[in-house]
């Protein structure tokens, strides 16, 4: 009967002493809220470096990015079906890549730290918006 107690005293203190993974830190655990700006797929992006002209605020989108549950767009038209997933630069200028998988998408933005912005590609439209990821 000493021997078990003893085992069991031993057998406890090996759990509480031995190492634990934590990921606190981890950022695939996060999720992002995200208002994206939604266009036309025809629609020709024209850029006003000046801003000069009169133009009336956008129409936003919310968005959750999750590395669990993936990208959903709450539209106002129902589900919407993303057929590629973009990650820009906050240049504007630099594709960091184009995707026709979510998971793909999920793993390279997930991968670093930084702003960036997201291109959701639906059939008749285009959905953009910027992710920081801490």
């Amino acid at each position: 009967m000493k021997a078990l107690i003893t085992s069991l005293i031993l057998l406890g203190w090996i759990t509480v002493m031995s190492p634990v993974n934590l990921y606190a830190d981890n950022v695939a655990e996060e999720d992002y809220d995200v208002e994206l700006t939604e266009s036309d797929n025809n629609d020709v992006v024209i850029r006003d470096p000046q801003n000069k002209g009169h133009r009336s605020a956008p129409m936003l989108t919310s968005c959750t990015i999750s590395y669990r549950n993936g990208v959903t767009i709450f539209s106002i038209e129902g589900t919407v079906n993303i057929v590629s997933y973009e990650i820009w630069g906050v240049d504007e200028e630099t594709c960091l890549g184009v995707y026709n998988d979510e998971r793909m998408f999920l793993d390279a933005l997930y991968s670093s730290k930084g702003k960036y912005i997201v291109v959701f590609t639906a059939a008749d439209k285009k959905y953009t918006g910027y992710i920081w990821l801490e």
